[in-house]
């Protein structure tokens, strides 16, 4: 199956700096009233820096970008924040792409090379990493995910005789079920057996 040659020429979520709303709530960034830091790392080396600060819970206001090749750079970034109610209690928080053109909900935001401030993956114009598999490796990393959950070891050629413990029989059959599936798939296709052992 051939590629898609379009997403092949975007950018992948995997080659920028995000800001990912669930981090910043597990870190109480949101609930500080004062400014904070959040940094990325790279072989433990810090690579980007931003400083930021929530107010009121409604909007976070992005101060400065320090980045390890350059000077830090002052910015006035203002992302407004949106709260849904989860099904058993609590709120879920959400930034709201700050272009206003789009002004959707998202999780994660993109910082834009062109632009140097963050937006959602939409408008930064990428793509996600899955967009570029090929169909063989999309049935191998769906393949490994179940034989991970079923405790399969990477390199064994065999679905285990045993579940793993606490895992209930439907969802062992469910998975083993799953994972034939996708092993007959790339037999189909004309995959070896021995790429599916030793990958």
């Amino acid at each position: 199956m051939p590629q898609n040659t379009r997403q092949q020429r975007k950018k992948t979520t995997c080659e920028t700096w995000c800001l990912d709303i669930r981090d910043l709530k597990r870190e109480r960034v949101l609930s500080a009233t004062y400014p904070m830091r959040i940094t990325w790392s790279r072989r433990g080396k810090t690579t980007v820096s931003v400083h930021m600060q929530c107010h009121e819970n409604q909007r976070l206001r992005l101060y400065q970008i320090e980045t390890s090749d350059g000077m830090p750079r002052m910015v006035n970034q203002v992302i407004r924040l949106a709260w849904t109610p989860c099904n058993y209690g609590s709120q879920r928080p959400w930034f709201c792409c700050p272009l206003t053109t789009c002004d959707k909900r998202a999780a994660i935001l993109y910082l834009d090379t062109r632009s140097g401030v963050f937006l959602c993956r939409r408008c930064c114009n990428l793509a996600y990493e899955s967009q570029r598999e090929s169909e063989q490796d999309r049935l191998y990393r769906k393949r490994s995910h179940y034989a991970r959950k079923l405790g399969r070891p990477r390199t064994s050629p065999h679905v285990p005789h045993f579940k793993p413990r606490y895992m209930h029989q439907k969802t062992w059959d469910r998975l083993t079920y799953l994972l034939n599936v996708y092993q007959l798939k790339a037999l189909c296709i004309g995959l070896p057996e021995e790429w599916l052992r030793d990958r």
